[in-house]
This record gives structure tokens, sequence and C-alpha cells, in this order.
């Protein structure tokens, strides 16, 4: 292993993952750490049991997907203009590693529950929230020294593109950076990746999408003027099987009736919850910089009188 202060984890997907010094950094805060408690699949376990697969598992393998998508865009031999920076690179690792950092309890279902709370802030947002924070917060974490840019980090991870080179225009011709994380212009990248086939293992679905086979042909090509993630024609009908591997787990997994029925009853309970405290969607204890805890939860909410 190149890095001495990283470590190696074994994943059932790929196996060995190296993770380097700045990813283990970030594992071991309290906001990546919150992760390992949050199922990837909410509640699907009610029907598949093997759907206890956590965020935390799927970051990390969204990171080496990321990372393997790196050393692929790197073989290319790109010219200087449009080539990966180091600091392109370590923006493109913590994105991926930190993509979900802003689920909240039970993964999507908090998102349905809540929406009308939320409106249209979603996980990204909240992501894109916690990672500022996580980096403010933590004296280990030195800025300028790790390469950070943190407005980057949090465009990558929404795949905001658009918005972004408004900002930095000379980041125009590099459109594929912001397709590896999160692709607005397809869908295909690195986190549906591995979350078709890390959830379609644990649900025991057979369709299953050959990322590997996708990593090995993506290329780095012109189009309109500007650099994109790309791939060859004739593998086109890999890509169709990553389309029907996603409709297959929506139909069987993700809207499976009985998952639906018990998503709804975690709704009444978060709706009683939240109506005893007379605050929707904040029914934790307020911290100093307005963030909430749901955990720390009002003692009288646990009364029988109240939930």
């Amino acid at each position: 292993m190149a890095d001495k202060n990283g470590k190696i984890v074994l994943d059932p997907i790929y196996g060995m993952i190296e993770l380097d010094a700045l990813a283990v950094k970030i594992i071991d805060t309290p906001c990546f750490q919150r992760l390992r408690y949050i199922k990837q699949l909410s509640v699907a376990d009610f029907v598949y049991p093997g759907a206890t697969h956590t965020r935390f598992a799927h970051s990390i393998g969204v990171y080496h997907l990321a990372c393997e998508m790196i050393k692929r865009i790197k073989s290319q031999g790109l010219s200087e203009a449009v080539r990966l920076t180091d600091k392109e690179e370590t923006c493109l690792r913590v994105a991926a590693l930190c993509h979900d950092i802003g689920h909240g309890p039970f993964s999507h279902t908090y998102e349905h529950i809540f929406k009308d709370e939320l409106k249209d802030v979603k996980h990204e947002h909240i992501s894109v929230f916690l990672v500022e924070k996580m980096f403010k917060d933590n004296i280990n974490f030195d800025l300028e020294k790790e390469k950070f840019d943190i407005g980057l980090i949090q465009a990558l991870i929404q795949g905001n593109y658009d918005d972004y080179i408004k900002v930095d225009p000379e980041m125009k011709v590099k459109k594929y950076l912001f397709q590896i994380v999160s692709n607005k212009t397809s869908g295909m990248d690195v986190d549906k990746w591995d979350y078709f086939n890390r959830d379609a293992i644990a649900c025991g679905v057979p369709e299953r999408f050959q990322f590997d086979r996708a990593l090995h042909v993506a290329g780095v090509f012109k189009v309109n003027g500007v650099y994109e993630l790309s791939y060859r024609e004739h593998d086109a009908f890999s890509f169709y099987n990553m389309y029907n591997t996603r409709l297959t787990l929506y139909r069987k997994v993700y809207r499976h009736r009985v998952v639906v029925a018990v998503e709804l009853m975690v709704k009444d309970v978060f709706q009683i919850v939240s109506e005893a405290n007379k605050s929707p969607a904040k029914s934790g204890k307020e911290n100093k910089d307005g963030s909430y805890h749901v955990s720390e939860e009002n003692e009288n909410s646990a009364k029988p009188d109240n939930v």
C-alpha cells in the first residue's frame, strides 16, 4: 500500500479497497460515522432480509469506483489543458466518499416523509452543507495542505456543471469531471453503479450491471467543444442492462407493495412525534448552528400519550 496512513478494507463486491489517508480522516469523523446506522434500503429488509447494508458501505464503494475511474481517465494521456490536476483528483475522491452524508434516518424514506417541509431540499443539498461543516469543524483538516476546494467538491456531489462554470469559466472544458459522481447528462455514474449492484446482491435480484466493463470502456472525448465522459457505441447494450437493472430494482424492491406499506407506517410515526413537538421535521434538539439531531428527541415524545 502506497499511503502509509491509509487503510485497506474488504468489500463483498470489490474485494480489497484502498483508502488513502484523507479518506480515513473523513471516515473517522462523527458526520461520516453516522452512516453506519442508516440502512441503504430503509425498510426493504421487511421483504428482503438481506437488505441490511448501509450508506457507510455504499459510500466507500462509490469512493472505490471513483478512484478506478480516475485511474482509467489518467491512463488516456489527455493533454495538459484537460487532464486531471492533483486538486481536482482530491476533490473527486472526497465528493464520491461524501456524496451521501446528507441522508437522514431511513434514507430516502425520510425525504418522502417530510417532502412538504423540506420542499425542494434533497439529501444532496444537505450533503453539500455537511461537507463544509465537517471540514470547518474538524481541526484535523488543513484546507490548503489537503488541496481542498469545497466549492468544487459540492458541485461534484450535485453534478452542478452549469452553475460551477459561471464561478470558474476555465472549468467549462472539463465537463467530464461533473459526470463521474453525479451525471446529470446520462445518469451513468459511479454512485448508481455501486448501488445497483449492492442492492441487487443484497436482495437476491439476479439482474446485475457489469460495472467493471463500463470502467474498462470509459473514456474522455471532445463533444461540442467540451470534454465529456463517453463510451463506445457498440457497448450500448451493456448500458441498456444498467437501465434494466434499475427498472427491476424499482419494481421488485424500491416500490414493492410491502416496502411502501412499511414506509407509510414509519411516516405515521414521524408525524405523531412531530406534532407532539409542534415542529415538523425539526423535532430533535436544536444545536447552536441551527442543525437538529432527531435522535435527541424530547422526552415527552416517548410518553404513551404522545406515541
